[in-house]
């Protein structure tokens, strides 16, 4: 199909619909060289006659109008209609999630059609109410995750990690970090005794111990040679 958006259409719509919208045909009305500006009783006759089989436009007064709904008619087109409401960037956010949701089932009821169809998209509530869903972790913890970490650390869940995680959940808490206690490994040097050394057993020595040597006396001349006791 071949899809004409209408000149109220904001071009940013058509760039994220060709995105994943590939089995059909979307124009914008600006691209087109003489359009820009052509009127709505004009504006239909002219894309039937080029081929186009429907018009996106969120121009909710159109259906109001009797010329403008009589050129409808007879052109034969599909109309598709959607609302915005708010301005700036939210709006343009929302216009395309309205769009974007909707338009795939509008082209499948299209292709199914036997004749003409008005189809008016609805919109996506933008409310928090709506489209958030918020959970305080401290009041009702997620699955897998403990209520005595969360109520220290920062949002997230602290699971089953080792120290590392600890370490760097602890660089987001406010104030000070208290350091961790280690054992201080101090190495052993090479003259210094073991923690448990083992005792050697030593003789017991009673009293003072003498050790008797005899040392050699030299021989006077012409006597037998005697020998004298020293001791130690």
């Amino acid at each position: 199909m071949r899809l004409l958006l209408d000149e109220n259409v904001p071009k940013p719509l058509r760039r994220a619909l060709t995105a994943f919208i590939v089995h059909h045909e979307i124009v914008h009305l600006l691209d087109l060289p003489g359009w820009s500006g052509t009127r709505d009783e004009s504006l239909y006759p002219l894309a039937a006659a080029e081929g186009f089989h429907a018009v996106v436009t969120n121009d909710g007064r159109q259906m109001q109008r009797p010329r403008e709904v009589a050129a409808i008619a007879a052109s034969g087109l599909h109309r598709i209609e959607y609302p915005h409401k708010q301005q700036g960037l939210a709006g343009m956010g929302l216009v395309i999630a309205t769009v974007s949701a909707g338009l795939p089932g509008a082209l499948t009821v299209l292709e199914e059609a036997d004749g003409q169809r008005l189809i008016t998209l609805r919109s996506i509530d933008p409310t928090s109410t709506a489209r958030l869903r918020v959970i305080d972790p401290l009041v009702d913890p997620p699955k897998f995750c403990s209520s005595r970490v969360l109520t220290s650390r920062p949002p997230g869940c602290a699971g089953r990690g080792g120290r590392g995680r600890r370490d760097l959940a602890r660089r987001h808490e406010p104030g000070p970090v208290p350091l961790r206690r280690r054992r201080r490994h101090r190495p052993a040097r090479a003259d210094a005794w073991p923690a448990r050394a083992t005792a050697i057993p030593l003789p017991r020595i009673r009293g003072r111990a003498r050790v008797r040597r005899r040392a050699a006396v030299p021989v006077p001349a012409g006597g037998a040679p005697t020998h004298r006791r020293a001791a130690l």
